[in-house]
């Protein structure tokens, strides 16, 4: 039958080249430890597993039950297996052992009964699938990898290194039961028996990779496969794969033999390599300089420049990972990131790194061009933040960022002009900068009233002074009206020191406050005399402004005759947060 000539042919094949392998001095067989055998050809049916393929396969050995996949690698890459090789053409049409390169397994699944593969694949009634994923390196210092051209035979259109199950088997068990520990404890083992086929996880269609026979149906000779892309470079890592098997339920271990075609090309004319390139820098502290970025495998490195970025040439091609290191101390290191680099291409890896920002305060006071501080003025750094200055005219905004920047003054009384903004420069953690501010204010006119609103959490304070002449005040009524539903008036209290003595005030109904008499001792009073302090809590809702009326004051001496007509004014506007 064709598929035993054809057995027969690749076996003698095998025979006559292991004789030519001996003869260029090369010890491939005879260092797999398994001697080459010549298998029966039995019409029918499928002949014996060859010996020294057997022998050059990576041995996949899988614990279903516990999740883990252990690989070990063959001794030696077999070599000199078609009938074009020469010593003087190099090592090529190999069959690579761990020499040549590291296999790895990683992200074992396997599915519940019936269920689909980790992927999506569908799944086969009865059938556990159980999916992993390979991935090798070239360990070669001057020969790349490249697709197989003659033996084993490649798939059409295939370029690239190719990865096929030449041969499972299920470890088979009887199970039973042990006492162990103290000698209280029973250790049941579950048997491991049953079947094993490899599923379309394996991308390719079955392909005889041996004889040129083909795939009809019946066929015990062809097997899936996986291509990875090539050239693989010298240290190079290539992408993963997934590999997947049906399995019964029963199986607790199996064995797969897994086997890696490849032709090795000399690479001394250059080995294909790319470039990483990217940026380090901080929404806190901007570019970070000096930081040291690793490329794995490999160890290719770089260092930042003061604009943040980095270049890294010459870096073999394949998968990578990029980490950060020599970050400053107030940095935390971000998780590495994963590119491909190709041949003569630029991988990009950009870092967005957070970092502690370092603050110190500024501090200062306000002080008005008529003498004393001013309470209740508004300091605002940019950047920074804000603060109120206490009745000394003191104020500190604190935790403002190392640097520099610039400090403005507002929210003053009304009789004052507001100066030009100042520079800062916190030279350090912790630091204060110190910047104080003159404020020319004009003297009130004799009588003269003036409000000041504050804010300070959900409470709104108006402050009413008033500048009177000395003998010629007896007593001030008057009352404030608010036109905002979010003020509700809670409280009131003399203002300033001085106060006006013998002061008191009824409760108000609604928003409007009516305060009683504010007598003078004898003498009178003069100068800038705090009035009252009228408080309100601050309800909720949108953002709004509040335009509050003084009116129904009335200046007379001491004998109570009018000085001044009662008039109203107007204080200024208070916009709630």
């Amino acid at each position: 039958m064709e598929f035993g000539r054809s057995i027969g042919r690749f076996v003698n094949r095998l025979g006559n080249l292991t004789v030519a392998a001996l003869t260029l001095g090369t010890a491939a067989c005879s260092g797999l430890g398994e001697s080459f055998v010549e298998p029966p050809t039995i019409p029918e049916e499928k002949p014996p597993v060859n010996p020294t393929l057997k022998a050059a396969a990576f041995i996949f050995d899988v614990d279903t039950r516990n999740g883990k996949v252990k690989v070990t690698s063959p001794g030696r890459t077999v070599e000199g297996l078609a009938p074009s090789f020469s010593g003087a053409a190099g090592p090529e049409f190999s069959l690579l052992g761990g020499d040549v390169i590291e296999v790895a397994a990683s992200n074992f699944a396997s599915s519940l009964v019936g269920a689909p593969c980790a992927g999506g694949v569908a799944g086969q009634p009865g059938k556990v699938c159980v999916t992993f994923d390979v991935s090798m390196t070239n360990k070669l210092n001057a020969a790349q990898l490249v697709g197989p051209t003659v033996f084993p035979i490649p798939p059409a259109g295939t370029s690239g290194v190719l990865l096929f199950p030449f041969d499972l088997s299920v470890t088979t068990t009887s199970g039973g039961t042990s006492t162990g520990g103290q000698g209280n404890d029973v250790i049941v083992e579950l048997p491991s028996f049953g079947q094993i086929e490899s599923n379309t996880v394996w991308t390719g269609a079955p392909h005889n990779f041996f004889n040129d026979t083909g795939c009809p149906a019946g066929s015990n000779d062809c097997f899936r496969w996986e291509e990875y892309g090539a050239p693989v470079a010298p240290g190079a890592t290539t992408a993963s794969q997934s590999v997947g098997f049906y399995v019964d339920p029963t199986v607790g271990t199996f064995r797969a033999r897994l086997l890696v075609a490849a032709d090795l090309q000399n690479a001394s004319g250059g080995v294909p390599t790319g470039t990483v390139t990217g940026t380090v820098s901080s929404p806190q502290i901007g570019a970070i300089s000096g930081a040291t970025v690793t490329v794995n495998s490999g160890g290719f490195t770089g260092t930042t420049s003061a604009a943040g970025t980095y270049s890294i040439a010459s870096v073999t091609t394949g998968p990578k990972t990029v980490s950060l290191s020599g970050l400053p101390a107030s940095c935390t290191v971000p998780a590495p990131q994963s590119v491909t680099v190709t041949n003569g291409g630029t991988a990009t890896a950009n870092f967005t790194v957070t970092c502690a920002v370092p603050t110190g305060s500024v501090a200062g006071t306000v002080t008005s061009s008529l003498g004393g501080g001013i309470a209740g003025a508004t300091l605002t750094a940019t950047p920074g933040g804000s603060a109120t200055t206490a009745a000394s005219g003191a104020y500190n905004i604190a935790t403002v960022p190392v640097g520099s920047g610039t400090v403005a003054v507002s929210n003053l009384p009304s009789n004052c002009t507001a100066p030009a903004s100042q520079p800062y420069n916190v030279a350090s953690a912790g630091a204060v900068a110190t910047v104080n501010f003159t404020v020319t204010c004009t003297p009130a006119a004799p009588n003269q009233l003036v409000g000041t609103w504050t804010v300070s959490g959900t409470t709104a304070t108006l402050e009413l002074r008033v500048n009177v002449t000395a003998g010629n005040v007896g007593s001030l009524g008057f009352d404030v009206n608010g036109n905002s539903s979010r003020l509700t008036y809670s409280a009131n209290s003399a203002a300033g020191s001085p106060a006006f003595p013998n002061f008191f005030a009824t409760n108000p109904p609604a928003s409007v406050i009516s305060v009683g008499a504010l007598t003078t001792a004898a003498a009178g009073l003069s100068g800038n005399q705090g009035v009252i302090r009228l408080d309100f809590t601050i309800g909720s809702g949108a953002a709004a402004t509040v335009n509050a009326l003084v009116t129904g004051l009335q200046v007379v001496d001491a004998g109570f005759n009018d000085v001044t007509s009662s008039f109203s004014i107007s204080i200024a506007p208070l916009t709630l947060p």
